[in-house]
């Protein structure tokens, strides 16, 4: 028998939109393997040929206000009990990253509600910056925000280990209280990876325009080297540019295919031995690109002065780290091979699939939790 569950999310647009289109990756895994019917609710009112209209119900929020979440969350009940799973990256749902309207409606419906299950996921936690910044100003009120829902969820998921350690102090220091589930793939799985040393001697380079500048001007010199050193012979840019990349880094040639379809893009890194990423290698956990090159089978090679040892990944072991004074690693086809399994077993747990099994476990706990109680 099909089950209900809300899913809230910031918004559902036409556009890209990271948090939402994780969410409904969810929704068609968990109604698939589950039976678990995902109704949406967006956060975010938007100018009609903005809004998505797919197989998903949706409803929009009039307004941003604990008034119209709770009219909204009524109207998809219709008296019944119907779990929530809540998507909580805050900048969403307010401009400034502290949606207090949020907090309100969701603990007015949890005082009425308390037996059905609220599962959220900590997209973010709060921003921090420098005394000048709005961030420095706006992210104890955005940590306010996130503990108070951590208070009413009955499980809560992180994305990266340091973010369920803070939850779970905010919990009063009970372990477990929060659970870590790095990010998955979000351009699918592939289930049947080519054998690195069976790929053609390429490095795909996939992620937003912002990429440009470090690849391409500031680390240019090291990513050549590496070309060199692995006897690369074509690098793939693929996403939007704001420039049009060199046509040569080094003896390998560039092919650009700018933004490609997700048939496109899994064809091409299912292709590629490598794959160059720029991301704080502490938060990998985080990075949809790296959870792609290793989903696809592309080692991933992460430019980063971090340390890069959370959420069990291991420079050298399961990716590829280049720090600016780092040398340059040479990888016979053993290293490759180790690197490309490591790689991919770390992330099957917390693959698409394995993500909806967690979930699907956690609303059936707290569901059988809450009627204990």
């Amino acid at each position: 028998m099909t089950s209900t569950l809300i899913q809230i999310v910031p918004r559902r647009s036409i556009s890209p939109e990271g948090v939402g289109d994780y969410a409904r990756l969810i929704a068609e895994k968990l109604l698939r393997d589950h039976d678990i019917r995902t109704v949406f609710i967006s956060g975010s009112p938007l100018p009609p040929d903005e809004q998505l209209h797919d197989e998903w119900e949706t409803l929009e929020l009039a307004e941003r206000s604990a008034g119209a979440l709770l009219e909204t969350l009524d109207r998809v009940a219709r008296g019944a009990s119907v779990p929530i799973l809540l998507h909580l990256s805050a900048y969403g749902y307010q401009r400034k990253g502290v949606p207090l309207w949020l907090v309100k409606g969701l603990e007015c419906w949890h005082r009425e509600n308390s037996a059905l299950p609220l599962v959220t996921i900590f997209h973010e936690l709060y921003a921090t910056g420098p005394i000048w910044s709005s961030a420095f100003w706006v992210g104890p009120l955005q940590a306010w925000v996130a503990r108070r829902i951590q208070r009413i969820s009955t499980a809560g998921i992180a994305t990266t280990g340091p973010y369920a350690a803070l939850l779970d102090h905010w919990h009063g220091g009970q372990r477990g209280s929060a659970i870590t589930l790095p990010v998955f793939s979000t351009i699918g799985d592939l289930e049947d990876t080519v054998p690195a040393t069976e790929r053609s001697a390429s490095l795909a380079i996939f992620g937003r325009a912002g990429i440009y500048d470090a690849v391409y001007r500031e680390r240019v010199a090291q990513i050549e080297a590496f070309v060199t050193a692995n006897k690369i012979g074509e690098i793939v840019d693929m996403g939007g540019r704001t420039e049009q990349p060199p046509a040569m880094i080094g003896a390998a040639r560039v092919r650009s295919i700018g933004q490609a379809s997700i048939a496109t893009l899994r064809k091409e890194l299912g292709g590629a031995r490598f794959g160059l990423l720029d991301y704080d290698a502490d938060r990998l956990a985080k990075s949809t690109i790296f959870a792609a090159y290793c989903a696809h089978g592309a080692i991933p090679i992460c430019l980063s002065e971090a340390t890069g040892t959370n959420d069990g990944l291991r420079p050298g072991e399961n990716y590829l780290k280049l720090g600016e004074s780092d040398k340059i690693p040479v990888m016979d086809n053993t290293a490759l091979g180790a690197l490309q399994q490591a790689a991919k077993n770390w992330y099957q747990p917390h693959s698409l699939k394995g993500s909806a099994d967690v979930i699907d476990r956690l609303l059936r706990q707290s569901s059988a939790t809450t009627e204990r109680v």
